[in-house]
């Protein structure tokens, strides 16, 4: 089939001169292309734009509702339409070996023609409700060539083509119906599904620079609902400590955001960022597994619970950001600086249920950084300090088995050098 593009992309610039033949039809045996039967046609690079068209037009057709039938994927139809094509067409110039069929013609017929025919004659049998405009696009094309019976010839090659794939297609597993399909129960070891999310969402603020362009203000406040919600009920001793996407009916949000930039002199930088956030899952018939040992705070049933406005796992209610860098410049034109960064996280829910231990409310964390930064900007060579305080901040848990959670990394010392190229 690589050699199909190539072939089609020269159609409208065919030339072909008369003559006349008794064609047959018949199944290619042919192995090499023998310059001896290669059609007397002054080839020369064509826009293609017959095929151009027809690709317009089934793409048309598969983009109106119910045209194509929804067991039957749209490609097939392309497949049968340009395979139909190609083997007309190699049919008259012997340029190629024919995909599956040869049509028995004289070395005298329009392919352009043949082409045509082709892939009106595939499309309307896949498609005859839409006959009207098949047969509007085929006489347009058609016009455009001269009459008299090179061209006949070359639409009576099209049709041949056309005939004999659309045959072969009749009987390829097409028109099966596959069985509806049926999700398998939530069990471990079982794959789960979940419808797409739409999402609906509002949201309005204000920028502003206040105090002769030193500090940059800005605020919103933003609200949003998504419909089919996916989530993922991780571990659950009473579902088998299995991974399982799911839909909740709907999820909300709404809350307010603020950041703010004060450069109060050259050498002196402050940021702060303060987001604060209400979530809830909403889906009164939404239940997952539950942990082994902990004290779960939804109603349970059979192991487990219903997690109906429960706020999102993972979803801190709050998060607090600031850091503050100064710089002091050298004579070279180089500069030593002193950076530190802290976050403050509120009330989150680490599951999709809620329960007296899995959760956390008040983590945060410090790093610092003293370096120098050369003139250019390009090297920087600095220490460095994460975690300020070792504060042991949970970040997840584990269910199934015990009360187990994993925090984040100590207090962390360290140089470093980095280079822009």
């Amino acid at each position: 089939m690589k050699n199909i593009a190539r072939t089609i992309a020269a159609l409208i610039g065919l030339g072909v001169v008369a003559g006349g033949a008794s064609p047959a039809f018949a199944r290619s045996t042919s192995t090499t292309t023998a310059p001896s039967v290669v059609a007397r046609v002054a080839f020369s690079l064509g826009s293609g734009q017959d095929i151009v068209d027809w690709n317009k037009e089934l793409l048309a057709i598969l983009n109106t509702p119910g045209a194509q039938p929804a067991t039957i994927h749209p490609t097939r139809s392309y497949a049968i339409m340009h395979a139909a094509v190609y083997d007309a067409v190699v049919s008259i110039t012997h340029t190629d070996r024919p995909y599956m069929f040869k049509v028995k013609t004289n070395r005298n017929a329009r392919p352009d023609a043949a082409a045509d025919q082709a892939a009106h004659d595939t499309l309307l049998a896949l498609y005859p409700s839409r006959q009207l405009d098949l047969d509007q696009l085929l006489a347009r094309q058609l016009a455009a060539l001269p009459s008299g019976p090179d061209t006949q010839e070359g639409i009576r090659v099209g049709r041949s083509a056309a005939t004999g794939m659309l045959a072969i297609r009749e009987n390829d597993g097409s028109a099966f119906t596959p069985p509806p399909f049926v999700a398998p129960p939530l069990q471990p070891g079982n794959y789960s599904i979940a419808r797409s999310e739409t999402v609906q969402s509002f949201e309005g603020g204000v920028k502003s620079v206040l105090f002769d362009h030193t500090l940059k203000l800005n605020a919103d406040i933003f609200q949003y609902y998504v419909h089919n919600m996916q989530f993922s009920a991780v571990g659950g001793a009473s579902a088998g400590n299995s991974i399982v996407l799911l839909n909740a009916k709907g999820g909300e949000a709404h809350g307010v955001e603020v950041d703010a930039e004060w450069v109060p002199t050259d050498n002196l930088d402050f940021t702060l960022g303060a987001s604060w956030t209400r979530t809830a899952i909403r889906d009164p018939n939404l239940k997952v597994g539950v942990c082994a040992q902990c004290t779960v705070t939804d109603p349970v049933s059979g192991g487990f619970a219903n997690v109906n406005n429960n706020p999102f796992p993972q979803a801190p209610d709050f998060l607090v950001s600031t850091s503050a860098k100064y710089t002091y410049p050298l004579g070279d034109g180089s500069a030593l600086y002193a950076f530190t960064s802290w976050w403050w996280q509120g009330y989150t829910n680490l599951f999709l249920y809620t329960s007296k231990e899995f959760h956390t409310n008040g983590n945060y964390e410090g790093d610092l950084r003293l370096g120098w930064t050369s003139a250019s900007k390009r090297y920087d060579v600095y220490g460095y300090m994460q975690n300020i305080t070792d504060k042991q901040n949970v970040q997840g848990a584990i269910d199934f088995d015990d009360l187990t959670g994993f925090v984040g990394d100590p207090r962390v010392l360290g140089v470093g050098v980095s280079f822009h190229l």
